[in-house]
This record gives C-alpha cells, structure tokens and sequence, in this order.
C-alpha cells in the first residue's frame, strides 16, 4: 500500500498563509477589471494584463519557496 505523500509544516504554513492571499488579490484585481471593462474596455484590457504578472510572479515565489522549503526538510531528515 503506497503511503500518501504529506508536506513538512514549514511548507503547510508558507502555502496556508500565502495562497489565500493571493487567492484575494486575484479575486480583487478580477473585481475592478470588470468594473472598468464597462467603461473603457480597451484600456482595461491593456492596465490590468499589465497587472495581472505580478500575481503570477506572486504565484512562482510561493511555489518556489515551498519547493525550496521542502528541499531543506528533506536533506535535514
């Protein structure tokens, strides 16, 4: 029977705070781009895919710190 893989808790704690975060920061930024979209739909379009990087570099630091926190707890054991 295979074991189910489990996170060390450094890794639980850095994706428990982080992702809701950046789960409200999405939802936020997707508020105000369809807010805008009714107005000036061109714009918007251009202002918020502009904005939207820094969510996904938000996401690419998280992973890579769990990633890198899990590294460290392993080679510890």
């Amino acid at each position: 029977m295979k074991k189910k893989p489990s996170f060390f808790k450094s890794t639980r704690i850095i994706l428990s705070i982080c992702l809701p975060i950046l789960t409200l920061s999405l939802v936020t930024l997707l508020i105000a781009y369809l807010i805008e979209r009714e107005s000036a739909p061109v714009s918007a379009t251009i202002y918020y895919r502009g904005a939207l990087e820094y969510i996904f570099a938000s996401l690419a630091i998280i992973i890579g710190g769990s990633l890198l926190s899990e590294v460290v707890n392993t080679e510890r054991i």
